[in-house]
């Protein structure tokens, strides 16, 4: 006997399955395939606050912080096992790394910085502390390089201006820029992403699996800018700034000039929740999520050729 119920819900079930298949076959316009990571690196329970990763200039080892000890670690880049924990300071909500040659850079997310000049030196390591202008209404949590201007970019989670906390109605975040030279933050020229972008992007693609869930967030209606950064990188051959925010599980990829390239939907059942990434020389692309009730995950994307 036929039963008329299966009969109903098979349609339903086919466009299910048709709205899946669309999602992982949309052709997002850069050299990674995100649904399909080329290493899976599992961290152990230690790592599951993992809040960014930073790769060495010899690609031996990762080395990443979480957002709870002042613990600099080191992994492997084949199995994610810890080599190395380093003490350099007191517990804290450490949210950025950056690598550069023997340096490195620790950031906080109230703006402040640590330098190390030589993180592989024998331990206890020295480092130098530069309190910014930035501080906790800002809430930094992306910290990359701009090997074009030689700054370090500073992205804020929450208030765009400094001296301001968050009203929760904010249109816009800002990026801003530590000169590597004076060691100071250039407080009058911060890169302004406004909401427009967002929607001017998604108004251009409605065959975007995301588009009607995009355009409640990014549209007309909506109150603030649902964007809130949590880890930025440039990629060198083209400029390009890639940047995540874990709250809606987006990838934004920029251009030189500011526009918005192209916006990712992340799955989230692979992107629990995206807190860190990095290039290596080959820029193949690596994207580490904190844990939660989970392991923590390094995922590494290699660069296919367009």
């Amino acid at each position: 006997m036929i039963n008329m119920r299966n009969l109903i819900l098979l349609p339903m079930l086919s466009l299910m399955l048709q709205s899946c298949h669309s999602q992982d076959n949309y052709n997002y316009p850069i050299e990674y395939d995100l649904t399909n990571a080329d290493t899976k690196l599992v961290l152990t329970d230690e790592l599951n606050e993992v809040s960014s990763i930073a790769l060495s200039e010899d690609e031996k080892h990762i080395a990443c912080i979480t957002d709870e000890m002042g613990i600099l670690y080191i992994i492997s880049p084949e199995d994610g096992s810890i080599q190395q924990r380093i003490d350099f300071h007191k517990d804290g909500d450490y949210e950025g790394i950056e690598i550069l040659g023997k340096e490195i850079f620790i950031m906080k997310s109230s703006g402040t910085i640590y330098h190390i000049e030589d993180y592989m030196a024998e331990q206890p390591l020295e480092f130098t502390k530069y309190n910014t202008e930035l501080s906790t209404a800002n809430d930094v949590e992306g910290l990359g390089y701009d090997p074009e201007n030689k700054h370090l970019l500073m992205a804020c989670k929450a208030s765009p201006d400094l001296d301001t906390e968050i009203s929760g109605k904010e249109q816009e975040r800002a990026i801003y820029k530590f000169d590597l030279n004076s060691k100071k933050l250039i407080t009058d020229s911060a890169i302004r992403i406004h909401r427009e972008l967002f929607k001017e992007y998604i108004e251009q693609t409605p065959d975007h699996p995301a588009y009607k869930k995009w355009m409640k967030r990014f549209g007309e209606e909506a109150e603030n800018f649902r964007f809130e950064p949590s880890a930025i990188a440039v990629q060198k051959s083209t400029g390009r700034t890639y940047m995540l925010s874990s709250v809606g599980k987006m990838l934004a990829v920029f251009e030189k000039d500011g526009r918005l390239h192209t916006l990712i939907k992340l799955n989230k059942s692979d992107f629990i929740q995206p807190e860190g990434i990095c290039f290596d020389k080959a820029e193949n692309l690596y994207i580490c999520n904190e844990g939660k009730d989970k392991q923590a995950i390094v995922y590494k994307f290699n660069r296919k050729s367009n």
